[in-house]
């Protein structure tokens, strides 16, 4: 958790990816409303990521292929993002999950324009 700490250093609003929800102490979105949220929080808070974009305002945090996020790494997070899906499979890989949410993100890049 103290890597993920140091990463989020400077972010105004960063979401955790997980298939886990219950007993986050914050807000369980879906990713598309979390997609759209974070394209939110970057346009209005552009000023302060820095130039080479090394430290972004915003941040989409997943976890290990194995394991997913900790709860500890959750909790520094704002608000926890699941992807709907068969809860026989609720938990994606890694490639897929990133894959929905660029997509989303892009879909809300796009409604925004």
């Amino acid at each position: 958790a103290e890597g993920l700490e140091r990463a989020l250093e400077g972010c105004v609003y960063s979401v955790g990816a997980t298939a886990r929800v219950d007993g986050f102490r914050g807000p369980a979105l879906p990713v598309r409303e979390c997609a759209a949220r974070l394209l939110e929080e970057a346009r209005r808070h552009r000023h302060i990521s820095s130039p080479d974009h090394s430290r972004p305002a915003v941040a989409a945090v997943f976890g290990a292929e194995r394991g997913g996020l900790h709860e500890e790494e959750l909790a520094l997070c704002d608000a926890a993002m699941s992807i709907p899906a068969d809860p026989t499979f609720a938990s994606l890989n890694l490639a897929m999950a990133v894959q929905i949410f660029t997509y989303e993100w892009r879909m809300a890049a796009l409604e925004h324009k």
